[in-house]
C-alpha cells in the first residue's frame, strides 16, 4: 500500500534538501473553482511511495471523503491531510471517484478496491475491475 506520513515527508526533506521534491505536481487548491493548479517542485517519488512537500498540503481541499486528489508523473493520488497517499485509477481524464465507499487502485499491475482509509477492501488479483 503506498502511504506516506508527514514525518516522513519531514524526514525525507531533512536528508534530500530543498531539491527534494523535484516534480511538478496539480492540484484543487482551497478556494479554488474546481481548477486544477500546477505546482513546481512539490512531490517526489520514492520506488511506488509519493512524498508531497509539506507546503503543498496545506492548501489543499480535502473535500471528497476527506481527501484531496492530486496529479504527479502521470498518475491520480488520493491524499489524506496527514500526506499518506494512494494512487487511484484514471477515469475520464480524472481520479476515479469512489463507488459504494470504494475506489479502484492500481497495485503492480493489477486492480484493488479501497477505503478511503486506504484499507485494501478486494485484493488486486484482477488485470481491471
Amino acid at each position: 500500500m503506498t502511504r506516506c506520513s508527514l514525518l516522513t515527508l519531514s524526514l525525507w526533506s531533512a536528508f534530500t534538501g530543498a531539491a527534494g521534491f523535484p516534480l511538478p505536481c496539480a492540484d484543487v487548491a482551497r478556494g479554488a473553482e474546481a481548477k486544477l493548479a500546477s505546482h513546481r517542485d512539490c512531490a517526489a517519488l520514492k520506488g511506488e511511495d509519493l512524498m508531497l512537500a509539506p507546503t503543498q498540503l496545506r492548501p489543499m481541499r480535502f473535500e471528497i471523503q476527506g481527501l484531496a486528489v492530486v496529479w504527479v508523473a502521470g498518475q491520480w493520488y488520493d491524499v489524506r491531510p496527514t500526506g499518506e497517499s494512494l494512487p487511484v485509477v484514471t477515469l475520464d481524464n480524472g481520479p476515479d471517484p469512489f463507488a459504494e465507499g470504494l475506489v479502484r487502485s492500481p497495485r503492480k499491475g493489477r486492480i484493488a478496491y479501497v477505503d478511503a482509509q486506504f484499507q485494501e477492501v478486494i485484493a488486486s488479483r484482477d488485470d481491471w475491475g
